[in-house]
């Protein structure tokens, strides 16, 4: 099961030095809002994320909640609700909240939250109709069809399936993260030392990218002329990859090929850019090996990703299948 941990803010939206720390923690962040995001962790011990956490340059004088569980909708529920709940553990520390539940704990603590403690999740007309049918916990819509829940809250009814099965219903994506290094050659300079400040460059933008676990497919340089001339090239690689030597041989053979070998303290600056990245130990989630056997239990679900449209549409179907209602009504 995949430890999740969703972050939020109070007030304001978070800085650059911040989202750096939680990358330490993993590079798989989602964005839901500027003040909002998840952290998909994988595979590991909640009492060691706890501990890190603690441990994270967090932000002073600002309120920060973290919820962690094994499931994106529990750790979302487990930060966001101000009700008590047995299987919700959460303690105040002096830069907010920490609550977490319990591995093993995802489904039941789902299914039994209160709906009045779902403000966050549902509106407030969906929340009153429900409340007014007699049901106070998501485990009670299981006793009414869904063909019934749709007369009476049109589309929401489809939420209201998601939730009941860990979904998380809105929708989410990568947190963008751009590396620039930028170095401003001096006038007075040889050869040599552009050799110098390349291997430095090179070298930065390595280790800003081993921090976080990430490799780039793709690096841009970008080169300015005391001519006013500016010079562009990118290199593609065929895998992920921050070893300064790599980035330094690519760098080198792009200069090399503009200087062609008559170099006369022509370069005013230039800058290593990464846009497109990934991590360097697994790839990303996939819906494909996200899907639950009919009857499982929810703690047996991973959190999904965003989902994009895939190019085998009989498979497709197949998968989301499982999710839709609609879709099962007509197998």
């Amino acid at each position: 099961m995949s430890l999740v941990i969703f972050v939020k803010l109070k007030n304001g939206s978070f800085n650059r030095s911040f989202i750096d720390s939680c990358y330490s923690l993993s590079p798989h962040i989602i964005k839901k809002q500027d003040n909002e995001f998840f952290i998909e962790m994988g595979k590991i011990n909640l009492e060691k994320v706890i501990v890190q956490i603690n441990n994270l340059n967090l932000l002073p004088h600002k309120i920060v909640t973290f919820g962690l569980a094994y499931n994106r909708l529990a750790a979302y529920i487990a930060a966001l609700t101000s009700f008590r709940h047995p299987q919700l553990i959460r303690k105040k520390t002096n830069w907010g909240y920490l609550s977490w539940v319990e591995k093993n704990n995802s489904s039941s603590f789902i299914q039994t939250t209160a709906l009045k403690a779902l403000h966050f999740l549902l509106s407030s007309k969906t929340l009153k109709t429900l409340i007014n049918l007699g049901i106070n916990s998501l485990s009670e819509t299981n006793r009414i069809s869904m063909e019934t829940l749709k007369d009476f809250l049109g589309e929401d009814a489809k939420i209201i399936y998601l939730l009941n099965n860990g979904i998380f219903p809105y929708a989410t994506s990568p947190l963008p993260l751009e590396f620039v290094i930028y170095k401003s050659i001096p006038p007075d300079h040889n050869f040599s030392d552009l050799l110098e400040y390349i291997k430095i460059a090179c070298q930065e933008l390595s280790l800003e990218l081993a921090n976080k676990n990430l490799g780039c497919r793709t690096i841009f340089l970008n080169a300015n002329m005391y001519t006013g001339v500016t010079l562009s090239e990118k290199e593609i690689y065929s895998q992920p990859k921050n070893q300064w030597g790599i980035f330094e041989n690519t760098c080198l053979s792009f200069f090399k090929s503009v200087f062609k070998g008559h170099y006369e303290d022509q370069l005013l600056d230039f800058s290593l850019q990464v846009k497109e990245y990934e991590a360097i130990d697994g790839k990303q989630l996939d819906i494909y090996d996200l899907q639950p056997a009919r009857g499982q239990s929810l703690d047996h679900v991973k959190s999904l990703p965003s989902i994009s449209i895939c190019p085998h549409v009989s498979r497709r179907e197949q998968i989301l299948s499982l999710y839709d209602p609609y879709r099962q009504g007509r197998n």
